[in-house]
Order: structure tokens, then C-alpha cells, then sequence
């Protein structure tokens, strides 16, 4: 299945080790650390039988996890529907 916003904002950068995020407490993440978690998302949310198309509402903080959820959702095909948190 061709996944054209997953190559466009992640696949060009699988395996680099450039950073992608520098978190408030000065830790860097790597192109490679955020999409190995994001894979990790991504099987989590194959597993739970959401397919392509089927959305997953979410209600969580800004924060890292937040973004790689987004990226895996763009990984498995799902629509990430942000809750807000307030």
C-alpha cells in the first residue's frame, strides 16, 4: 500500500541518526530512536485491529509520545483524532 504522508514527512530519515527533537531537559532524539518508537506504536495499533481508514482518538499532552502516535497513526494508515486535554 503506498503511504505518501508517511514517506513525505518520515522516510527519507529511517536509520539516520540525525536529531529530530531536543527535549526540555537538553536529551537529543535521533531520527532513528523516534521512528524505532514509532514502529513500536504502530504495531501496537495494528494489533489492536484498527485498520486503514479507522480513526484513533487520543487525548494526550503535547509531548513526544504524542507526536510519535501521530506518526505511527501516518505509518499504519489510521486518522489521529486529537483529543484536548483541558
Amino acid at each position: 500500500m503506498a503511504n505518501p504522508l508517511f514517506d513525505k514527512l518520515f522516510a527519507s530519515h529511517i536509520g539516520s541518526t540525525a536529531t529530530i527533537l531536543i527535549l526540555p531537559n537538553g536529551d537529543r532524539i535521533s531520527y532513528s530512536g523516534f521512528l524505532d518508537q514509532t514502529a513500536q506504536y504502530a504495531n501496537v495499533i495494528r494489533d489492536s485491529g484498527l485498520e486503514v481508514g479507522n480513526r484513533l482518538a487520543v487525548q494526550i499532552e503535547k509531548s513526544l509520545e504524542a507526536l510519535a502516535v501521530y506518526a505511527a497513526c501516518t505509518l499504519t494508515g489510521t486518522v489521529f483524532l486529537l483529543l484536548n486535554t483541558a
